[in-house]
């Protein structure tokens, strides 16, 4: 078990998330008319898929022999 890669998967993973959850909120027409756009979240399926993959290769992978 690869521990490094592990963590690297788990931080990847939940940037993946976060990414996903962004909501930028602009004012629009002085302010009467706000508009939402998540502009994140393209990269957010990447992230999650290839934090998984890191996590997987992290447990497949043995670790240093001493």
């Amino acid at each position: 078990m690869n521990r490094i890669l592990i963590a690297i998967g788990i931080v990847v993973a939940i940037i993946g998330v976060i990414a996903g959850a962004v909501v930028i909120t602009t004012p629009q027409l002085f302010g009467l008319v706000n508009t939402e756009s998540t502009p994140y979240v393209q990269y957010m399926i990447p992230l999650i898929i290839s934090g998984i993959v890191l996590i997987i290769v992290g447990a497949v992978i043995p670790g240093k022999k001493t």
